[in-house]
């Protein structure tokens, strides 16, 4: 059972190397091996993480290292897409809805179900 997979995209100009599923060793030996025979010729790496579901950080230090090498090497371009769950994140403010019969007010969170009393 294999809890990623790791594919590659390329022309003569640039390359995008896809994760999806578990970013760990596995993933990253295979991140590793994919970048290191990148062409020569290709300007720019884009990696896209929105597929990977949990990220360990030794594994995405050994990618970034990879693609650091590369980069410096061949002196081309590396972007990155994070999953979007990884986004910043507004903070959401809770919202008084209705009074309360005893005449305070009920503060409710828009993501938490409301208990009635």
């Amino acid at each position: 059972m294999e809890f990623c997979q790791v594919r590659v995209e390329a022309h003569q100009h640039g390359a995008t190397l896809y994760v999806v599923g578990l970013l760990a060793d596995l993933a990253a030996s295979r991140a590793e091996a994919l970048i290191a025979h990148v062409p020569i010729g290709t300007a720019v790496i884009r990696v896209d993480l929105r597929g990977v579901f949990l990220i360990d950080p030794r594994a995405f230090v050994r990618v970034a290292r990879a693609l650091n090498h590369w980069r410096d090497f061949r002196h081309g371009r590396v972007t990155i897409e994070f999953p979007e769950r990884s986004a910043a994140r507004t903070p959401v403010r809770p919202q008084l809805i209705a009074p309360h019969p005893f005449g305070s007010s009920r503060i409710v969170h828009p993501n938490l179900p409301c208990l009635g009393h």
